[in-house]
């Protein structure tokens, strides 16, 4: 499929690209190697039902199913979730490098002996996994959120100019006011995570609005004034300081029963945030104009409850 989309945008370094890849052993026509879709549809076949076996692997419901087999793909092929991949940090894999590299083995060795299902815990992998710093804790509350310290991690490990929005606000990239001091920035983090230190430890020093002190003490002098770690924590009454949330849902304060009630019913796992009623019509048009800027459109639903009052939802 790789080669197929090279070839049909009729660029000329795609076409050199396309015609690498095809020289490479498994890339051509006639290639021994199985290709993508080929693996994905026997997983497919061996983990799904019947009826999901006719979805389209993008058409998995739950998401975390895609996610799922999308994972026991790559260990049994010898192959762990990268950087750039949500796996890496929904699955643990942002984890301390050191005992990740005890579980690296573990799954080749489950992929070369053949291992029977999905996240198998034989040869002591359970020991292994759950002895890893912060991993317990973490994998709690991954599936509704989770710290923008492990974004601020895959930040330091890709080759991408801006990380996360969220990382930009907690880590003090809003300060910098050209790339050199980004770069400076970002550059002093890697080192962090390079030596090994607690990611938890820097979450919480960024909530307590302590980044500079904080990191003075475990790396001594640094080369960048103070105030480039600034942010603006910590925050009264507001949980969700340094964390990111794969959904969100707002609603004004009258309504938070019935939003509520809405998402029990639904089994809908957003976090709701709260506004107050008087901003609620501000907050509305924000959206319309968000919508606007992304070319999106706002799709609109109604709901009834049952006092009879209806619920519009909006949604980007």
């Amino acid at each position: 499929m790789l080669t197929f989309r090279c070839g049909q945008t009729g660029d000329f370094a795609m076409l050199s690209d396309k015609q690498w890849l095809e020289s490479q052993e498994g890339f051509g026509v006639n290639g021994k190697s199985q290709g993508l879709i080929t693996v994905i549809e026997a997983a497919q076949e061996e983990l799904l039902s019947s009826d999901e076996r006719k979805l389209p692997f993008t058409e998995l419901q739950p998401p975390e199913k895609q996610s799922a087999l999308l994972f026991y793909v790559q260990i049994r092929n010898g192959f762990k979730p990268d950087v750039d991949e949500d796996n890496w940090i929904l699955l643990g894999f942002a984890q301390p490098r050191t005992p990740s590299r005890k579980i690296d083995s573990v799954l080749h060795m489950n992929h070369l002996l053949g291992a029977a299902r999905l996240m198998s815990f034989k040869y002591g992998l359970a020991d292994r996994i759950l002895c890893m710093r912060n991993f317990k804790d973490f994998m709690a509350t991954v599936k509704k959120w989770h710290q923008s310290i492990w974004e601020l991690k895959r930040f330091t490990r890709m080759d991408v100019s801006d990380p996360l929005r969220a990382v930009v606000v907690d880590y003090g990239f809003m300060n910098c006011k050209e790339a050199r001091q980004r770069m400076q920035l970002r550059r002093m983090y890697q080192e962090y995570f390079e030596k090994g230190e607690d990611e938890m430890k820097l979450h919480e020093a960024c909530i307590a609005g302590k980044l500079a002190s904080f990191l003075q003490s475990v790396c001594g002098r640094l080369l960048m004034p103070l105030d480039f770690l600034s942010n603006p924590y910590p925050l009264e009454n507001y949980p969700l300081m340094g964390m990111v949330t794969h959904s969100v849902i707002m609603c004004p304060e009258s309504a938070l029963d019935q939003v509520r009630a809405l998402k029990l019913a639904r089994g809908d796992e957003s976090m709701i945030i709260t506004i107050p009623n008087a901003e609620d019509e501000a907050h509305i048009r924000f959206l319309h104009d968000r919508a606007a800027f992304l070319g999106t459109g706002l799709r609109k639903r109604y709901y009834s409850g049952s006092d009879e009052r209806y619920i519009t939802e909006f949604t980007i």
